[in-house]
């Protein structure tokens, strides 16, 4: 059979050269894919078939490598794409061994945490955040970009730049936001590199450190639910469960069921905290994740907080891509247009 490939080869090589570069390069596009479908599955069947196909397409590609370089040598061919794509499958098998060695962690995370309350699992994401914060020494979020309101009225000027220091402290927007109560969503954007997600992280950090120390929002008690959006498979219709099912929280469909019960019965408020609107698929962007993701019905009326950059804002109209279902709230405000 080798044989038989190199007479073919040394006939038509410069057919055969562009053929075996594009599956070659085919081969290695699908490792990546499945490395990255590997790493964002939480349903463990389905990441098993995932790392299956894996396992064997990297080895298929590593032999076809092996067999046009030698083949090349013998045959005195250029195959200079050869190795080229064999830098590429170092350079994805040096991810995929690293996602086996974080997989391995979560998995031993998921046992963990397999058969907890929805108490239980938001305690072990509150003393992971705080314990990853405890060297910052985090006393305020300070907001070094433009923070408005989807709706109701614009904020420009020095406002923007308060720190949140307290919650009592309405002079901050992120305080506003949260003690008002007047709107449900708060738009964080700006250009790249201007913190907006670390804005978002500390939001999180402060809001578990009120909790941590048994205080309430506007009367309520607030559980921060921090949302990477570019990490989601499905963040237009399945947000909210699909960064639940993740190893950060660890919620299983019964767990989830017990969370909305209890949403049900205003045993506490969510605040989703939707990070790098963005960066997900193209596809994706100018979809309103609140609406399509049924925020408001599905999960007991949350505060939402998006962040992302401000270049995306290609048309005026892009507060409808965030705006919650209240169109004649929205219509209302004409004249009070979101500027970038």
């Amino acid at each position: 059979m080798l044989r038989l490939q190199m007479q073919i080869l040394q006939k038509d090589w410069s057919t055969q050269h562009d053929i075996i570069a594009g599956k070659m390069q085919e081969m290695l596009r699908r490792i990546d894919e499945l490395q990255e479908q590997a790493s964002h599955e939480a349903n463990l069947k389905k990441r098993d078939l995932y790392l299956k196909e894996l396992d064997e397409t990297t080895n298929q590609l590593d032999q076809e490598i092996e067999n046009i370089s030698d083949m090349g040598q013998q045959l005195r061919l250029l195959t200079d794409f050869a190795n080229h794509i064999r830098k590429g499958l170092i350079r994805v098998e040096a991810k995929i061994n690293e996602m086996k060695e974080q997989l391995k962690s979560m998995g031993n995370d998921i046992k963990f945490l397999r058969g907890k309350s929805v108490e239980q699992l938001f305690e072990i994401r509150k003393w992971k955040v705080l314990k990853e914060t405890a060297f910052k020494n985090v006393k305020s979020i300070y907001l070094p970009l433009q923070t408005k309101e989807i709706y109701h009225k614009v904020v420009e000027g020095e406002k923007n730049k308060e720190q949140l220091k307290q919650i009592n402290d309405k002079e901050g927007e992120v305080n506003e936001f949260l003690i008002d109560d007047k709107e449900k969503v708060l738009l964080i954007h700006g250009v790249a590199g201007s913190g907006k997600s670390t804005t978002a992280k500390k939001i999180e950090e402060f809001i578990w450190k009120l909790h941590d120390n048994n205080q309430k929002i506007s009367n309520k008690v607030l559980i921060p639910i921090y949302i990477s959006l570019p990490s989601l498979k499905n963040p237009v219709f399945q947000a909210v469960e699909e960064a639940l099912h993740q190893v950060e929280y660890g919620f299983d469909e019964l767990q989830l069921k017990e969370l909305k019960e209890m949403l049900e019965k205003k045993e506490f408020r969510l605040l989703l905290i939707m990070d790098s609107y963005d960066e997900m698929k193209l596809e994706n962007i100018e979809k309103n994740l609140y609406i399509n993701n049924k925020i408001y019905q599905k999960w007991s009326d949350p505060l939402v907080i998006f962040t992302t950059r401000s270049e995306i804002f290609r048309t005026s109209n892009y507060a409808l891509w965030f705006a919650p279902d209240q169109k004649e709230q929205l219509k209302g405000n004409r004249t009070s247009k979101i500027q970038s």
